[in-house]
Parts: structure tokens; C-alpha cells; sequence
């Protein structure tokens, strides 16, 4: 094992927090209330049905009891003491569907006549609704985009491909074919351009709403726009609507309607190098010294707020955070009862410009190819933040019994704590340690570097995130 010491002040009861898990409830308070007629979106109702899941407990609850209908009030209804509208249920039953398919919910299968009509709330779920909303802007189903003259084309693409998602869902009601690029282009893209403001192809002005009447794009809007078109169809997101000759109308692929956007980004699989430039300005580094005096480093990442991510044995309790040429004190929060993992927090650093690494538990199948973002020690070099691009070779178990990620490739030390990206851009692992093969005759040994699974980070994310933590 390499990097700094294991640190032993660092302790916390894993099992504790799920007993205050609804005082996070407050989030909410910005959504629709009973006499308001804001719409949610697709996230805060996710988010709503992982409350009641937990304030309606303890067990499973039928889907019609959580989502209810006309004049009989649902779970969600009850938590947030107001009335969903039609659309709103309706989408409600998707959202619920969809939390089943990401494993945040599951059927109980406890009525042999209604097999998957009861459901409770798992423990990703759990860990899920501790985390925060997406930023304004960022959530799912909202037509509402920053200044288009600002974006780059991927963030012209995420917007699209959220137009696309209302329009072919029927989620929106437009005045065009929900399909059609040039119709999308004219009716949604070049009016906001011009700073309109746009609703379903009807131009809302002061007191009246009226049908809008495109005019030319700009070329610049037209050339962004068409190779937002071009990412979107080569990522496999969107294809030609089947039942039309045109190839201006589109239809999304599974890829594209299940994508996740964060931050103005679509994460589906990409080269290495995209995630590597997106991602490497919240990979830092940690440096200390050890109990003989010695200088050691090893790598953190910003994984939520101002919250960094590394191994437990790199937060020693005279570390500092390394910027530039400024060193910043941090202290160990909370530490894994088990995983070679910790959370730290700055103190005195502005870390508010730094895009956190989104962090899930996923699916990790050999041979996966992953990234891998941290400063390993170079002799007679400054440390500098370094990709690697290996795979992952086995999901294996170690003596203690403990499930660690293998990779093909060693690394070498400082790289301890470092993320491990999938091609979609998410964290699935944090690399935590080395181990040597004993060989004889003066044949060389063979090095593997292993990591942690991202399941126990998305566990301290959740505990520490919760009020009063």
C-alpha cells in the first residue's frame, strides 16, 4: 500500500444515519406548492417519491398508493401537501418505472397476484436522496437554457437532446413536429438566440402568448446547432424517425433517452481524453508528512460540494491541500468502517469553481477499459495532475473478504485516492492500494494496483451530507 498512512482518528458508525434520513425533506421547499401551478420536473418527483418512500414506510408501498389519482391523495401528494396535476401523475408512474430500472427502487414480489406492484426504497436509494438537486438549468425537462451565444456544442447537444426528450415524450406541447431538427431549430434555438422567450414554439410577451414565426438562423447558430446535431448522431443518441424518408426528423435512441446531463454535459461513452479535460481541474493534490518526518503525497478528488474524496490511509491528520503554490489545511469528516476510503474537508480553500466528479455505482465489467486522474510521483518532478488510461482485468475478493477492482496496469505511488472513470465520465472506483507477486531465481515481480468500488463513497456522501452532520 502506498501514499500516506492510514489514519486511525478517522471513525464513524456506518449503519447510524438511515434513522434521520426524512429531516432531509426541506430540500423540497422550493417545489410547487397547493395553490401555486409551477411544474416539477422529472427530478424533484424522483426525489419526492424517495422521501415518502421513507416518511410512508417502514416496508414497501403499492405504486398506487405513492402516486394516487383524483380526489384520493397519493404518498407524494401527503409529504408535499399539494396536488399533482394529470400530467404531473402520469409522469410520476415513468419516474417510478425509471427508479426501478436504476435500481433506487425495487418490487418486493410479495403478492403472488401483483408481483411488481409493491416496491421499496434500496439502499442506493437511500443514498441517492441524500444527495443534492441539479443545479438550475441542469435538471431534466427544462426548456429554460443559459445565453445559447455562450455555449459550447456539447452544450448546445444537451440541450437538444432535453428538447428532443419533451417533445417525442409528450411532455411538451408544441406547435410543430416534435421530431422535425429544422422545426426545433427554428421554432426553439433561433428565437432564444434573439433573446425571446419561447415556449413550445408560442412566443410568451407581456400579457398574451402568440404563435411564432421563424425567421433565418444566423449562421453561426446554424453551424453549432448542426454540430450538436452531428455529436448527438454519432454517440448513437438520436437516429433517423423510422417512419419518415427525411433524415431532419429523429427519433432518440435508448442511449439518448436514458443518458444522464450534468452540468450542460451528456454522459454516455466517450474517448478517455473528453473526460480527462473535463474533469482533471477537481483531481488534487494532498500532500503530508509521515510520523519519521518524511514528505509523502497522494491524490484527492472534489466529489460534492466542498467535500474531497480519497483513501483513508492518505488522510493523515497533518495533511494539507495543494494549489499552486498554496497549501490548505483539511480534516478527515468521516472515514469508511470498512473501505479504504475518507472524505475530507478544506479549510480556507475556494473550491466553488471546481466541477465535483459525479460519482454512482455502476456496473463494472472486465475487461472495462477506465480512466484514471492523480499525481503519481515522479523522481525529480513536481508533481503534475497525470491520465492513465488501463482497464479494469478482475473484480476480485481479498483475503479480508473485501470486493476491490484490479486493474491491467500498475501505477505508481501518489496515485492513492486517485477516481476511476468509466467511459460515461462517472466515478465507479477510487484507486486505494498495491500489492507485489513473490517471485524466486531473481525473476522480476509482478506489481497490481487495485481500487475501491464507488458503493461505500455514495454511502459517506450520503451520511455526511444530511442536516446537522
Amino acid at each position: 500500500m502506498y501514499g500516506l498512512m492510514l489514519a486511525p482518528v478517522l471513525t464513524h458508525a456506518r449503519d447510524e444515519p438511515l434513522s434521520i434520513l426524512p429531516t432531509a425533506f426541506g430540500s423540497l421547499e422550493s417545489m410547487r406548492r397547493k395553490d401555486e401551478t409551477t411544474e416539477m420536473t422529472n427530478d424533484q418527483l424522483k426525489r419526492a417519491i424517495l422521501e415518502s418512500m421513507i416518511r410512508f414506510g417502514p416496508k414497501h408501498q403499492h405504486r398506487s398508493t405513492i402516486i394516487g389519482g383524483p380526489g384520493s391523495r397519493g404518498n407524494i401528494e401527503h409529504h408535499l401537501d399539494m396536488d399533482l396535476s394529470l400530467d404531473e401523475r402520469a409522469a410520476a408512474a415513468r419516474m417510478i418505472n425509471e427508479l426501478v430500472e436504476d435500481c433506487l427502487l425495487r418490487p418486493t414480489f410479495s403478492d403472488p397476484i401483483d408481483r411488481e406492484g409493491w416496491l421499496e426504497i434500496t439502499d442506493i436509494g437511500k443514498a441517492r436522496l441524500a444527495l443534492p438537486l441539479p443545479r438550475p438549468g441542469e435538471a431534466e425537462g427544462t426548456k429554460s437554457p443559459k445565453d445559447l451565444r455562450v455555449q459550447s456544442v456539447d452544450g448546445i447537444a444537451a440541450i437538444l437532446l432535453r428538447v428532443l426528450r419533451e417533445n417525442l415524450s409528450g411532455q411538451s406541447r408544441v406547435d410543430y413536429h416534435p421530431g422535425s431538427l429544422i422545426d426545433i431549430l427554428g421554432y426553439e434555438f433561433e428565437p432564444r438566440w434573439q433573446g425571446r422567450k419561447i415556449q413550445g414554439g408560442v412566443e410568451l410577451l407581456p400579457g398574451m402568448a402568440r404563435h411564432y414565426v421563424p425567421h433565418r438562423a444566423p449562421p453561426e447558430l446554424s453551424d453549432i446547432f448542426r454540430r450538436a446535431v452531428e455529436e448527438l448522431r454519432s454517440g448513437g443518441l438520436i437516429r433517423q424517425d423510422r417512419e419518415q424518408r427525411n433524415e431532419n426528423f429523429v427519433e432518440l435512441t435508448d442511449e439518448g433517452s436514458h443518458a444522464e446531463i450534468l452540468a450542460g454535459i451528456i454522459h454516455y461513452p466517450r474517448e478517455a481524453t473528453f473526460w480527462a479535460k473535463r474533469y482533471k481541474g477537481g483531481v488534487l493534490l494532498i500532500e503530508g508528512r509521515t510520523a519519521e518526518g518524511d514528505i509523502c503525497s497522494g491524490t484527492a478528488f472534489l466529489a460534492q460540494g466542498s467535500l474531497l474524496a480519497t483513501c483513508a490511509h492518505v488522510a493523515e491528520p497533518a495533511v494539507h491541500l495543494v494549489i499552486g503554490q498554496d497549501r490548505f489545511p483539511v480534516i478527515a469528516k468521516v472515514k469508511h468502517r470498512v473501505a479504504d476510503l475518507a472524505l475530507l474537508e478544506v479549510r480556507g480553500a475556494d473550491l466553488s469553481s471546481i466541477q465535483p466528479l459525479p460519482v454512482r455505482v455502476m456496473d463494472v465489467n472486465p475487461p472495462e477499459p477506465v480512466l484514471l486522474l492523480g499525481y503519481p510521483r515522479v523522481p525529480r518532478h513536481h508533481p503534475t495532475v497525470t491520465a492513465k488510461e488501463t482497464s479494469v482485468e478482475a473484480v476480485s475478493f481479498d483475503y479480508d473478504k473485501k470486493q476491490l477492482l484490479r486493474f491491467a496496469d500498475a501505477v505508481s505511488g501518489g496515485m492513492s485516492g486517485a477516481p476511476v472513470l468509466n467511459r460515461r465520465g462517472f466515478v465507479v472506483g477510487v484507486v486505494s492500494e498495491n500489492t507485489f507477486e513473490g517471485t524466486g531465481d531473481g525473476l522480476p515481480r509482478r506489481e497490481f494496483t487495485h481500487g475501491e468500488l464507488s458503493q461505500p463513497l455514495v454511502e459517506l456522501l450520503a451520511m455526511n451530507s444530511l442536516p446537522g452532520r
